[in-house]
């Protein structure tokens, strides 16, 4: 008895929901399409992508420098996104400030000119 009250409850919780039909009315004749439905779930998706290309840069330079030297600081890093003008590196600069302060020094002392 018990089975059998069972099985009956089983059965009549899985009936089928009609769902609410809507008519259509169109003066045109309509096309049957076959389509393939699916529902959406919500799924982990990776954040990292691995992928075999070449990357190019949209505009290239090359950089020079009309003295030579070494660089002391570097104001930007590779990748960065840079303006005509900007500043991208400082050079070592205490060579060419003891040069100009040793000219300076020889510039104030005294010339001695002999006429034989």
């Amino acid at each position: 008895m018990k089975r059998m009250l069972i099985v009956l409850l089983l059965l009549t919780g899985c009936g089928s929901k009609e769902e609410p039909t809507t008519t259509v009315v169109s003066a045109a004749p309509q096309k049957t399409i076959q389509a393939v439905v699916f529902e959406a779930q919500q799924t982990s998706v990776p954040i990292r992508v691995e992928v075999t290309g070449q990357v190019a840069p949209i505009f290239q330079a090359t950089l020079s420098s009309r003295i030579q030297g070494t660089i002391d600081k570097l104001m930007v890093r590779e990748g960065t996104k840079v303006s005509k003008g900007q500043l991208l590196i400082q050079l070592d600069n205490r060579d060419l400030q003891a040069d100009l302060a040793r000219a300076n020094a020889e510039s104030r002392m005294p010339r001695h000119t002999s006429t034989v």
